[in-house]
């Protein structure tokens, strides 16, 4: 997408300044990366991380973008973003990053995220923006003011990268998000620090309380997935279960674990006081955390949407 399209459809704009024409003539492909349900062994998402015209990384993409190009970049992300899942034909979640301080009005940036959902007919349920806590937030009233207008529109909301940045649980408290995506720093070699496994089980009981559902990312190993199963998280990312792909989707077939003869039956590991119905696609089934740490199922998880209507799109 060029910029003159992206001026067009986008919500607000900066007045042009002299690093524009550079920006102008960045262009940006979309790689996806599977969200799996470990116990269905299912894709339920895909997230959306930027790369090169060429797949370059997503830090060699950055490092054109300067402090005022900000905001028209984020914009041009998601765009691009829904537009590819679009073209893919993606009936999942996608999970789009965003940068809450490159928001100048969410009312308008609203209406910029519905005008491509209709262009591009991708449900608006399906949307999930993802906050990074990797950075300091300037304006926190204006990030919870960003969250109630995306709930007000289907959007869901997640907070990334949790427990490495600026963020701990009483930002979970002020943005109440639909989920949690736990930073692979915590996650790896999970199953041989005890620490780690403690900040894990206080985050995952903090989260059932609040309703919100916990995704670990960054899963690397089958030492580091059962360790996070046994202990409550159902979903999962990382390079276990795929590397992400240049403007193509990861289909079931291709997430090699889950047809590994090795692959266990996590219905005979979860402890029996699991109640994990077949029908229900829920990160809040009901898990019995080790150590009594209970998580009861919710009858909602954001991440079961019923096929979408035609009205879904605006």
């Amino acid at each position: 997408m060029d910029m003159n399209t992206l001026q067009n459809d986008s919500c607000e704009h900066k007045k042009n300044n002299s690093h524009d024409d550079e920006y102008v003539g960045l262009d940006i492909k979309m790689a996806f990366q599977p969200i799996v349900d470990v116990q269905k062994k299912d894709v339920v998402g895909y997230e959306a991380l930027v790369r090169g015209p060429n797949g370059e990384s997503a830090g060699w993409v950055l490092d054109k973008i300067n402090k005022e190009q900000q905001y028209q970049f984020d914009q041009q992300c998601r765009f691009k973003a829904i537009e590819t899942a679009s073209k893919l034909d993606c009936h999942k979640h996608l999970f789009i990053n965003f940068c809450p301080n490159a928001v100048e009005d969410p009312n308008l940036c609203i209406r910029s995220i519905l005008q491509a959902s209709g262009k591009y007919k991708f449900p608006v349920q399906l949307l999930v923006f993802e906050i990074t806590e990797s950075e300091q937030i300037e304006n926190e009233d204006k990030v919870v003011q960003i969250k109630d207008e995306y709930h007000r529109n289907g959007f869901l909301t997640a907070i990334d990268d949790f427990g490495s940045g600026y963020a701990g649980l009483g930002w979970l408290s002020q943005i109440k998000p639909d989920i949690v995506k736990i930073d692979m720093s915590l996650i790896r070699d999970i199953h041989k620090d005890h620490y780690k496994l403690s900040i894990l089980k206080g985050t995952l009981l903090s989260c059932y309380e609040m309703n919100i559902t916990v995704l670990a990312e960054g899963v690397q190993n089958e030492a580091e997935f059962m360790t996070l199963f046994r202990h409550g998280v159902r979903y999962m990312q990382g390079f276990y279960f795929s590397k992400p792909r240049l403007e193509k989707l990861v289909c079931l077939e291709d997430i090699e674990p889950f047809h590994q003869a090795s692959y266990p039956n996590l219905d005979d590991i979860v402890p029996k006081s699991c109640l994990f119905q077949p029908d229900v696609h829920s990160a809040h089934d009901v898990c019995q955390l080790r150590d009594g740490f209970e998580e009861i199922g919710c009858s909602k998880c954001p991440l079961k949407v019923e096929k979408a209507s035609d009205d879904a799109y605006y």
